[in-house]
């Protein structure tokens, strides 16, 4: 119903939430994104919401181009990539949202809260080791 009227559909899609805090939350992972949800946009030539591409558990959003550590082709994410400069208005506003939060990777809960944030394969790492274990059901 929602997207039929479109000032309300605009508004919805744009809406920002505070950041979660607490303990579903790790503050030691770098990253002023880290806690807030993912933008909700329309990518691609068909306009799909990113949330249907990304699929039902954790995922991975990232600019063409970024490198992925050995330990993420092992576990159960689905990746996502955008181009750094897209003709496509969502893919836009992706591309500048992990650049206002200077990223060029992100790592998104099921919930869509954003895990983690970053610029280099050496900042993913250490994301992806402690999000392992809740991704394969590993036991510390």
């Amino acid at each position: 119903m929602v997207r039929h009227v479109p000032a309300v559909a605009t508004k919805v899609l744009d809406a920002t939430s505070p950041r979660l805090e607490g303990p579903l939350v790790d503050k030691r992972l770098a990253g002023k994104a880290r806690g807030t949800l993912l933008p909700l946009t329309r990518i691609g030539p068909d306009g799909v919401l990113v949330d249907r591409l990304l699929g039902p558990g954790f995922s991975f959003l990232a600019t063409i181009g970024t490198d992925l550590p050995d330990q993420a082709g092992r576990l159960p994410l689905t990746r996502v990539f955008i181009d750094p400069a897209p003709p496509v208005a969502g893919e836009r506003r992706l591309a500048a949202w992990l650049g206002e939060v200077n990223a060029s990777w992100t790592l998104i809960r099921p919930d869509r809260t954003v895990y983690a944030v970053g610029r280099s394969d050496t900042e993913l790492a250490p994301a992806l080791a402690k999000l392992g274990p809740d991704l394969t059901g590993a036991t510390a």
